[in-house]
């Protein structure tokens, strides 16, 4: 399967976007995380409005892992400022859950901010713009704290069709 990435034009699209359109949430959860976020649900009207970016990422995802997998439940933008983090975590199901797989994409130049690293089971990820990046959900993770600027990544959940044999 090729490295299909998203291009550095179409990651900048996105942080212009959300920066200057939409109003991102502030969510911090005490001594666990710190970050703003906009959520797209795939039930909800924004999914019509952000089509072009919830076609962009199922596209990432087929051309990455293949047409089998998909995008589902929800696209987050992540925003993260000085001071911001995720503390070490593992995701987890929800009700109407369906994941297999978790995924991400960072958006940002890593000229533009230090510190937040993504470490997934205790090592750093490389950084790579655009690329996609997977792990299951019970993998342990998080983002360091923000020591400067500003980083900008994606979140979501993967999918699997079954197969009846």
């Amino acid at each position: 399967m090729e490295n299909f990435k998203l291009t550095e034009d179409y990651c900048n699209n996105i942080i212009k976007v959300f920066s200057e359109e939409e109003t991102m949430e502030r969510f911090v959860l005490k001594n666990n995380r710190a970050y703003e976020r906009f959520i797209i649900h795939n039930n909800s009207e924004l999914k019509d409005k952000y089509k072009w970016l919830w076609e962009g990422v199922d596209n990432l995802i087929k051309r990455n892992l293949g047409d089998n997998y998909y995008l589902t439940i929800w696209i987050i933008v992540l925003k993260y400022i000085e001071g911001d983090y995720f503390k070490l975590h593992q995701d987890r199901y929800f009700n109407d859950d369906d994941r297999c797989l978790s995924g991400g994409v960072e958006l940002s130049d890593k000229n533009d901010f230090e510190g937040a690293d993504y470490v997934l089971k205790g090592n750093p990820l490389e950084f790579e713009r655009g690329k996609l990046f997977t792990h299951r959900l019970n993998d342990v993770h998080e983002v360091t704290p923000t020591k400067k600027g500003t980083r900008w990544s994606l979140h979501f959940g993967i999918n699997k069709l079954k197969t009846i044999l």
